[in-house]
């Protein structure tokens, strides 16, 4: 038998046959499918040779019908039989192996197509080449696909009813019928079609939904889209609450777009603002579904408070803030507790704040803090005998007055040493204070004179601290050598002054010691005479030392002293130049 193959083989291959004039061959395909395979197709003839057209095309996978085919060699019989085999594996070694060339390919898995598709083929031994070519027809047609109905049932459904039913219009039988969400995901299993039964879907949440319909033609999407709604009926007022005086609430039935009857005074809105104590109700349908539900309110007041009045303390005293309230709870600030007494350090304003459920109120009152009076009568003071003295006092807080008469910053001569009171009275009480104002007697001065040598030597006394003569010396004594009445003021430790004068008369001024020494007159108006024993200088100096003359005496020497001021000068005269004396002249 393999022998009879070979040798057939080699006959066809010697000869060259070839295939030619292939008739057409009509195959169904499911376009619709998206799975690609590759089929085989194999012709037998009536010489028992067994030659393979093996067809690699990546198909459509579907239900392949071969109907009349006409695939004969030139003189050869038809094929007695043929058959297609599926992804088969061919291993006979004197097959005869048929190989499509990629020639004039189109796309033959298009949707819906028909028409005649060419291919070329070549048959031919893989042992002996070369090989042979054949054409052939392929026509491609589609079955029907399933009729349009209608997809019906979009609407509502109430919470907890299970669903709402889809319903299509009319089915075929030999398709099945599957229903899609809206992200095309089957929704249960595919209804098998009855021709002229309609189709229905139970139980089906919201959600949007389309049917597609499959035959041996393909898939067609029904006519319309379902689209399911839940109600979702919830009326909840809420828990019984309370509301505060003057003020109002909302209530929301929470149903939008349904009927509405409130109780209990018959409001038909959604919503409703009420601001008094009662019970209220609502009744809700939507839907064909129906619910309701009641919320009792009441009115709570608003809190008070009253800080009560204001007050006064005096310093270092206690107050008591006590405050009447209602309808929260009593606090105070700085540290105050309601009804208990306390020491404030100052003038400050309390406030006392009730914090209640209806919100939060205060009232203040002020606490004055009035200061201890104070006062002082100031530092001790002293004053000569028959002088006068002010006494002043500093005070605060109240009116003073002193004692003795005195008049507070009036000047008044005391006749005696004494204590002084000053005393302050106020509100918060009486302080005082005291004074003390010595009375010291004036010091008791007598001049002295004594005269000789043409002058005369006057003395206030010892026991003073500061003397002031007529002369403006501020000596104890003073030598003088004109006549005249002489004065002098002498203080004392205390401050006291008294006065003495003496009357002097004398010629001039003589001086035995170290030599004679002779200045007239003295007191001088004009002319000053001084007499030397010896020739000398003579020198003129003011009191503070300022030389303002000086001369050569040659024993008896005139200085004109009538330019100078009157006052007191200091003579000094030097003889010898060694013997040198000073002498006090007073220029009248």
């Amino acid at each position: 038998m393999k022998a009879l193959k070979l040798f057939l083989i080699l006959l066809i291959v010697i000869l060259g046959t070839k295939y030619s004039n292939a008739q057409k061959q009509t195959i169904y395909v499911n376009s619709e499918s998206t799975v690609t395979k590759a089929y085989d197709l194999y012709i037998t003839t009536d010489l028992a040779l067994c030659d393979t057209v093996k067809m690699n095309y990546l198909l459509n996978h579907g239900i392949f019908q071969v109907g009349n085919t006409d695939f004969c060699p030139p003189n050869q019989s038809c094929p007695s039989s043929y058959r297609w085999d599926f992804e088969g594996e061919y291993i006979a070694l004197f097959t005869f192996q048929v190989t499509i060339q990629k020639t004039n390919v189109v796309a033959i898995n298009q949707k819906n197509s028909k028409g005649e598709y060419f291919q070329t083929v070549h048959v031919g031994d893989f042992v002996v080449p070369p090989y042979n070519e054949l054409n052939f027809i392929v026509l491609w047609e589609n079955p029907p696909k399933p009729t349009v109905y209608n997809l019906t049932g979009s609407g509502a459904y109430c919470q907890g009813t299970g669903g709402k039913s889809i319903l299509l219009s009319n089915s075929e039988t030999g398709a099945s019928y599957q229903l899609k969400d809206a992200s095309n995901a089957n929704v249960g299993s595919a209804k098998t079609g009855i021709t002229g039964s309609t189709l229905e879907w139970t139980g089906i949440s919201a959600g949007s939904y389309t049917c597609v319909a499959t035959n041996a033609g393909g898939s067609i999407t029904m006519n319309g889209t379902v689209v399911i709604t839940e109600t979702i009926f919830n009326v909840n007022l809420g828990a019984d609450r309370a509301i505060c005086q003057g003020s109002t609430t909302i209530l929301d039935a929470g149903v939008i777009g349904a009927t509405y009857l409130w109780g209990p005074d018959g409001q038909t809105t959604q919503t409703i603002e009420i601001g008094s104590a009662d019970t209220y109700s609502v009744s809700v349908a939507k839907d064909d579904c129906f619910a309701s539900d009641e919320v009792v309110i009441t009115v709570n007041p608003l809190p008070t408070v009253n800080a009560g009045a204001d007050a006064s303390v005096c310093q270092g005293g206690q107050v008591t803030l006590t405050a009447s309230y209602t309808n929260g709870t009593l606090s105070w600030d700085n540290g105050v507790v309601d009804g208990v007494p306390f020491t404030p350090s100052e003038t400050k304003t309390y406030t006392a704040t009730v914090n209640g459920s209806c919100g939060v109120i205060a009232d203040q009152v002020v606490v004055v803090v009035n200061p201890l009076p104070t006062v002082n009568a100031g530092a001790d003071a002293s004053v000569c005998q028959g002088g006068q003295v002010t006494l002043t006092a500093s005070y605060t807080n109240g009116t003073l007055s002193w004692d003795n008469g005195v008049v507070d910053g009036v000047p008044f001569t005391p006749s005696e040493t004494k204590t002084y009171t000053a005393t302050v009275n106020g509100s918060c009480g009486v302080i005082a204070d005291q004074v003390v104002v010595v009375v010291n007697p004036l010091p008791t001065v007598n001049i002295t004179q004594t005269s000789g040598n043409g002058n005369a030597t006057l003395d206030a006394g010892t026991g003073f601290s500061e003397y002031l003569w007529s002369t403006t010396a501020i000596t104890q004594t003073i030598v003088v050598s004109a006549s005249g009445t002489y004065s002098v003021t002498v203080t004392d430790n205390h401050g006291c002054k008294n006065s003495d004068s003496e009357q002097v008369t004398v010629t001039g001024v003589e001086d035995i010691e170290n030599g004679k020494i002779t200045i007239y007159p003295n007191p001088v108006i004009s002319l000053c005479t001084i007499e030397l024993e010896k020739n000398g200088t003579v020198e003129i100096f003011n009191l503070i030392g300022n030389l303002l003359y000086k001369g050569y005496s040659q024993q008896k020497h005139s200085i004109d002293m009538s330019g100078f001021s009157p006052g007191t000068y200091i003579i000094k005269t030097t003889q010898d130049k060694t013997q040198s004396r000073t002498f006090k002249i007073v220029k009248q």
